[in-house]
């Protein structure tokens, strides 16, 4: 709620995460405050097929949103307080809005990111006062990504933030009177951006013909090909999704000589709400086609060893690692599981998103409405089928995707006559392992893990991690 021009309005929003049908789904209702101070809808997305969402608002009442169809990318507008209608500033039909430039004081939208690949930045209002001087700024510092992170209450100095796929980040202090920008800190400082490895963005045409992208991390000093492989998963899989950007987890592995491939499978965010919705149903075909699809077209492309492949993830992609050797038995040589979910009947039964009714009318959208179904396309049932080497890691305490997932692959793995090489279950971690002590236990397995079975075969240039 908020004022224009000496006039009280307002906006809300409300959600609502089931169908005409009873199924899962996002839909909402948009309400404005009238002049007589009651609440009144402004849009219905199952009715009117349009989903609005607010972003926010700025002093001047400026009411910033985004809209979509259900079937292709948001449009980044305004909404008028007096109609409640929607103006669109900005559309892209590849992807929705991933990023905003704001204006110093954050009060104002004056830039949208977007990113399918690398982020590319579309200035919306060229006239603001902060709009030339971000265009200075990221002038300065090519090939990385500027934001304004804060600034003074008169404006005449900002703080900067400055980073990219080899930058973990680093703030400056701009001052707009001498137009000269001053270092005040870096994001892992112990780290040489210069040894990092570099993040390039990829697309291609999955077999059902899907546009999808993804990205490359490339060991440094190597020529990005024929190199040892790690497909590194991201989990979801509805929504999240993998960025360009400093990476810890992938320049870790860079470091020891992999390349890293990263793909937005269906699913993923960031490329509307269809694209999104491909994942129902979906996670041990589609999903893993698109994984699969990715790892060969890398080894087309003569980046990966085709003999030296292994796949890791965690939560969804946890359970990717252990599904796609199931869909493609020769394509790798071994897998690492982490939190991941394995048995949809325990995701049913014992997972936090189990204890909420929206939750199970996700599960049951996401999994299969039968026993049958979710049976079929869960990895506990396929561990006769896994020939690879297997290690999996787990923490106690997960809510999200408990343990008893890890300890029942395990075991299915072991009648199988596959035994995992390891297994870690991690007291007092949870979807997730935070304890400095408990991921230094973690990566050093896995990356021992990996070695052992496609070796890295490159030697890294220089030492990346600075001397104290």
């Amino acid at each position: 709620v908020f004022e224009v021009d000496g006039i009280r309005a307002g906006i809300a929003i409300c959600y609502d995460s089931e169908d005409d049908d009873g199924n899962f789904d996002s839909h909402n209702e948009l309400y404005k405050l009238s002049s007589d101070g009651k609440w009144a809808l402004i849009n219905n997305s199952k009715s009117s097929g349009q989903r609005l969402s607010v972003l926010g608002s700025s002093k001047s009442g400026v009411v910033y949103a985004t809209q979509d169809d259900g079937k292709g990318t948001e449009a980044v507008g305004v909404i008028d307080t007096a109609s409640g209608q929607f103006r669109s500033l900005f559309h892209d039909p590849v992807s929705d809005p991933e990023n905003y430039i704001t204006s110093a004081d954050g009060d104002d939208i004056i830039g949208i990111v977007t990113e399918a690949g690398a982020p590319k930045i579309t200035m919306l209002d060229q006239n603001h006062p902060d709009a030339e001087v971000y265009a200075s700024l990221a002038q300065a510092f090519e090939g990385q990504f500027v934001r304004f992170s804060s600034a003074t209450r008169d404006g005449k100095k900002i703080i900067v933030s400055v980073s990219s796929d080899t930058n973990p980040g680093q703030l400056y202090l701009y001052d707009r009177e001498s137009g000269k920008a001053r270092f005040l800190m870096q994001n892992r400082s112990w780290l040489k951006s210069e040894y990092m490895a570099s993040v390039r963005p990829f697309n291609f045409r999955s077999r059902d013909g899907l546009q999808l992208y993804g990205y490359l991390t490339i060991p440094k000093g190597s020529n990005g090909k024929d190199l040892p492989m790690i497909v590194n998963v991201h989990g979801g899989p509805m929504g999240p999704r993998d960025n360009w950007g400093f990476n810890p987890e992938t320049q870790l592995l860079a470091s020891r000589g992999y390349l890293v491939l990263q793909v937005n499978y269906r699913g993923s965010g960031g490329f509307g709400k269809a694209f999104q919705d491909k994942a129902y149903g979906q996670w041990a075909s589609g999903i893993q086609n698109d994984i699969i699809d990715a790892t060969q077209w890398a080894i087309a492309q003569g980046y990966a060893n085709k003999e030296r492949i292994c796949i890791y993830g965690g939560s969804f992609g946890g359970y990717a690692a252990l599904m796609a050797p199931v869909r493609a038995p020769n394509l790798y040589s071994c897998t690492f599981g982490y939190v991941g979910a394995y048995d949809a009947q325990v995701q049913m039964t014992l997972s936090d998103t189990s204890k909420s009714e929206s939750g199970m009318r996700y599960l049951l959208r996401a999994l299969g409405k039968t026993k049958a179904e979710r049976d079929a396309m869960s990895p506990v049932n396929h561990a006769a089928e896994i020939k690879l080497p297997v290690y999996l890691a787990a923490g106690a305490r997960d809510p999200r995707c408990p343990p008893e997932n890890t300890e029942e692959m395990a075991a299915a793995l072991t009648k199988a006559g596959n035994p995992p090489e390891g297994v870690i279950i991690q007291s007092g971690e949870m979807h997730g392992f935070y304890k400095e002590e408990n991921n230094l236990n973690l990566y050093t397995k896995m990356l021992a893990f990996f070695d052992k079975h496609i070796g890295t075969g490159h030697v890294a240039v220089g030492d990346p991690v600075k001397s104290p």
